[in-house]
């Protein structure tokens, strides 16, 4: 029991690091632009280009964590997931409408069936991933290893970079696939380079990153073409660090704690916060008009700061709204439930 409790406060903790990062990028991305999308010019600053360049990978690493454990289908859940997204979608846009004047009345359907119009992209792409996965973890409970590994190929060389290379795009969906199961093989078969080395890994990785972009920066005649691929979250380069950033924490030496566990438990709202399309909006102009600051690092260093407070004051408001909701969402899946054993 005591190691089970050190592993997961290890991997709670990196679920906050990772939604601190996740923030970080929302608001280099879409407030400050520190490169544009999907024009893909770089930004003034290259302090905050190559920053955002090195943390596209918590993401994937968010979605590897779920393969890695494996995402068991449970009704309680699955409800308070759906529940926690159209709230934060309806709230964003009441605040956006009324006060913050970043949305119109049209946007309302998009923020009303927040899933199915791909309103968070993450979530849709993670919620059809989560339908799936019970199935998916009967097939690779049984795979032989050099099956696993021929279907782990073939999903990347095809359904990941075909899609890459032709569309300059990706699919969210096919990337999550294929980290999800990747996670799987990850659990049963481990690879010794990487588990007993994450942190050379993780280095040499983020070397490779910061080089792509100094030359991006440098040859800007390149620029596009290799930050349209260094972006992406299904690149060769991002998914390795998300990968040995996962073993750096999970061989961490650190002991049950509540607090961090409890922090943890509630981070999902800062991603649904900030990636709120009236909440991106206002991140603009906010960010707009402290941009005055000359020196980078300070202003680096300002969005940090602000970014960790948004992950633990939402997190701590999430926790603290999901306990109270805790006896009435049991109640609705255990009525919901029941009611559909019947009428099969």
């Amino acid at each position: 029991m005591a190691n089970k409790k050190r592993r997961d406060t290890n991997i709670e903790l990196l679920r906050i690091v990772l939604m601190v990062l996740i923030v970080l990028s929302h608001i280099l991305i879409h407030g400050y632009h520190s490169f544009n999308y999907p024009s893909f010019s770089i930004g003034d600053s290259p302090l905050l280009f190559q920053t955002t360049l090195c943390i596209l990978f918590p993401v994937d690493c968010f979605v590897f964590i779920s393969g890695y454990y494996a995402i068991k289908f449970n009704g309680y859940k699955t409800l308070s997931f759906i529940i926690q997204v159209l709230s934060y979608s309806l709230i964003t846009f009441i605040v956006g409408l009324f006060f913050l004047k970043t949305c119109t009345i049209k946007e309302l359907p998009h923020h009303l069936f927040p899933i199915s119009t791909s309103l968070y992209w993450f979530f849709t792409n993670y919620f059809l991933l989560m339908l799936i996965a019970p199935f998916i973890n009967k097939g690779c409970d049984v795979l032989a290893k050099k099956h696993f590994v021929a279907i782990l190929i073939l999903m990347y060389l095809i359904s990941v970079s075909f899609i890459d290379i032709i569309n300059r795009g990706w699919s969210p969906f096919a990337c999550f696939l294929f980290l999800y199961i990747l996670g799987r093989f990850m659990r049963r078969f481990p690879i010794n380079a990487i588990i007993k080395h994450p942190i050379v890994v993780f280095l040499f990785c983020l070397t490779i990153q910061l080089i792509l972009g100094a030359v991006a920066i440098i040859k800007t005649e390149w620029s596009q073409m290799i930050i349209s691929r260094i972006y992406l979250y299904s690149s060769p380069i991002n998914i390795l660090l998300a990968i040995s950033c996962f073993y750096i924490f999970k061989q961490l030496n650190i002991h049950y704690n509540k607090w961090i566990n409890l922090i943890s438990s509630g981070v999902f709202a800062a991603y649904l916060f900030t990636d709120s399309l009236p909440i991106r909006n206002w991140i603009n102009s906010f960010i707009i008009d402290i941009c005055e600051v000359p020196n980078h690092f300070i202003l680096l260093t300002e969005f940090i700061i602000c970014s960790l407070c948004i992950v633990i004051l939402l997190s701590i408001i999430e926790t603290l709204v999901l306990s109270i909701m805790r006896k009435q969402l049991s109640k609705i899946c255990y009525h919901y439930t029941n009611m559909v054993i019947h009428r099969i």
